[in-house]
């Protein structure tokens, strides 16, 4: 998730203490943690087994996430259903997208999302009600043939903004997001309409994804024991951005309940891909300073994996997905290389997904006891560098940098989303 930039969507917040299994058969009910010997819902006998990309990979990181299980425990009082032995494997493929007259570009690091931007994107702008933009969203993708009666209840959130600081920014545009159906748990179909001045579309998202299973193909997963047992696992895994936020350092944690999902693994940039089936457990914090708190924490499920591999920027090829990165790399490589300062360092680089953007997250570790000004120069060091080697310029980009404090318990201090776009920066530099 090291430092990640995590985005978990509504429809995660819910955990039943006793769930199905994958097939929609009820599962059989446990006491505690299921037992060793486990029980398949499909056949091993005749199956290949596939192996994914795990969609968390850290190998190489030089730091620790700064939220940690200590120990991990199933609360008192809940069953929790066997998981499968294994699942069918499911290849994903975009869907065949409506007939429409806007010039839909594919995007770079999705083969299941088509985007559009428009050339009159504003930084000044004049927005209107969220009310208003929903409205306009709607008449939009009715008058560009890409209604579908699956969309449905539209969410608002912010699209972009400018800022001048972690308090002080600019709402620049609204984002109209339509869920649609999920082809599998975790992967949903979507459409999102960016609104900017004087309430007009100035850029699309669709996300068509259709889910192929593969025949005689499975992949063998990890049985809950063998996962709530593996504290590495879960170090590796991804926490919530609600539980990151509001704890840090070490937590005894009460499992609460979990569910079987999918993820798309971070390397798939073009064809398509294979589901990364994770348990998504929900959790809360058993003691200590942080108790009560509850969120979030996904463990990849499949039992082999592979290391992701990240697109790289400026078409320079795949980058590591962690620092240090391999010589001669291109941008991204001197972008990193030149994050050094006096109290400063950076130590790590992901580009992830985060709504309908594309992030490069910039990890960097700050000495104890820096102060406003330090954190000021940091950012503004980070987006100069961002400039002059084209990182996160893109119009559906942007650079998410996240402050480190230089300690045992590596607790991050702050972060920031620092939007910009090459009229931006033209302007600027």
């Amino acid at each position: 998730m090291s430092c990640r930039c995590v985005v978990i969507s509504a429809l995660l917040l819910v955990f039943p203490v006793v769930l199905a299994a994958c097939d929609g058969t009820s599962g059989t009910t446990l006491q505690g943690r299921e037992q060793a010997t486990g029980q398949t819902t499909t056949s091993l006998g005749a199956d290949e087994e596939v192996v994914v990309q795990d969609p968390y990979d850290a190998e190489g990181a030089d730091a620790p996430n700064y939220l940690l299980p200590e120990s991990i425990t199933v609360a008192p009082g809940v069953n929790l259903a066997s998981a499968p032995a294994s699942v069918p494997a499911k290849r994903i493929v975009m869907d065949t997208p409506p007939d429409t007259d806007l010039n839909l570009k594919p995007s770079p690091a999705d083969p299941t999302r088509l985007l559009w931007f428009s050339q009159d994107d504003a930084l000044e702008v004049s927005l209107g009600s969220q009310q208003v933009a929903i409205e306009q969203a709607t008449s939009y993708l009715k008058e560009h043939g890409l209604w579908l009666d699956e969309w449905g209840e539209p969410t608002v959130s912010v699209g972009s903004s400018v800022s001048g600081s972690a308090t002080d920014y600019k709402v620049t545009s609204w984002l109209v997001a339509f869920p649609g159906k999920a082809v599998l748990p975790g992967i949903p179909r979507t459409v999102s309409v960016r609104i900017g001045d004087k309430n007009r579309p100035v850029g699309l998202s669709l996300r068509l994804p259709k889910a192929e299973s593969l025949p005689g193909k499975i992949v063998r997963l990890r049985t809950l024991d063998q996962v709530l047992q593996d504290l590495d696992a879960w170090k590796a895994g991804l926490p919530s951005a609600k539980l990151q936020e509001k704890a840090n350092g070490q937590v005894h944690l009460l499992v609460q309940g979990y569910r079987l999902l999918y993820e798309r693994p971070l390397g798939a940039a073009t064809g398509d891909y294979l589901a990364v089936p994770v348990y998504e457990f929900g959790v809360e914090i058993a003691s200590g300073e942080f108790a009560g708190t509850k969120g979030t924490w996904r463990v990849v499920a499949a039992a082999e994996t592979e290391a992701a591999i990240m697109r790289g920027q400026g078409g320079e090829g795949p980058t590591s997905t962690t620092i240090p990165l391999p010589e001669n790399s291109g941008p991204a490589h001197d972008f990193f290389s030149g994050l050094e300062g006096e109290g400063y360092a950076g130590y790590k680089l992901d580009h992830v997904q985060v709504g309908d953007y594309e992030a490069t997250v910039l990890s960097i570790r700050v000495e104890p006891g820096e102060d406003r000004a330090s954190y000021e120069r940091i950012y503004d060091h980070a987006i100069r560098l961002a400039a002059q080697y084209g990182i996160a310029s893109g119009t559906w980009e942007f650079l998410r940098v996240v402050l480190v404090e230089a300690t045992r318990e590596q607790k991050m201090i702050e972060s920031r989303d620092l939007y910009f776009s090459p009229s931006a920066l033209s302007e600027v530099f």
